[in-house]
């Protein structure tokens, strides 16, 4: 059990690390982009990114984890 235990905590801490690494890129994506404008759109849309991929990438990460949770207990339970 202790093996089982320990793959997971492992899997989990690579997605993890592996989603917040993709998630910092996506959200400079558009500040490394050249500018044609910084109408109210644009930033409108920059804040928007920043604020929305760390909870993005969050849930992500807690819905892998659950799934990894749900198929160890289906498996456990027959």
């Amino acid at each position: 059990m202790f093996g089982y235990g320990a793959g997971l905590a492992l899997t989990l801490t690579a997605v993890g690390f592996t989603v917040v690494c993709v998630g910092g890129r996506i959200a400079q994506a558009p500040t490394d982009l050249p500018q044609p404008g910084s109408g109210p759109l644009t930033g409108l849309v920059r804040r928007g990114m920043s604020r929305a991929v760390p909870f993005g990438s969050a849930f992500v990460v807690v819905a892998l984890g659950c799934g990894l949770v749900f198929r160890g207990a289906a498996t456990a339970l027959g």
